[in-house]
């Protein structure tokens, strides 16, 4: 058994524990609740940007095209890639029809050039036996 000296010498140390626990949990709640004010705080306006950022495009959008010489459809086309490779798409679309189109006709043509030939043939003939 403990003597009564050593009980209070204890008892003191366990005192100034809780004390530093009791001063270090302070501590910490006032940061938690200082951190936790700001971020509502930066969440509030985080929420108004938010909130306001098709204003903001608008507001951007207008200024560079508005009064400006800058046309919109002008810059999509110099700048948008999606744009870019719809545009390349359709003229290789485009072209691949013209082709088509060409293939479709050159056997009509040489057909018809055959047919001029054996015609012109046949007069030639025709103009020797006189």
């Amino acid at each position: 058994m403990k003597d009564k000296a050593t009980l209070l010498k204890e008892n003191e140390e366990l005192r100034e524990q809780l004390s530093y626990e009791r001063n270090q949990h302070y501590l910490y709640e006032t940061w938690y609740n200082d951190l936790k004010d700001k971020t509502d705080y930066l969440i509030n306006n985080i929420k108004k940007v938010i909130d306001r950022v098709p204003t903001f495009i608008k507001i951007i959008v207008d200024k560079l095209f508005g009064s400006q010489s800058m046309n919109l459809k002008f810059f999509i086309q110099q700048y948008d890639e999606e744009y870019k490779m719809k545009q390349e798409k359709e003229r290789i679309k485009k072209l691949n029809i013209f082709r088509k189109k060409e293939k479709d006709i050159a056997p009509i043509e040489k057909n018809i050039d055959y047919q001029h030939k054996e015609n012109k043939k046949d007069k030639d003939d025709s103009d020797i036996s006189r």
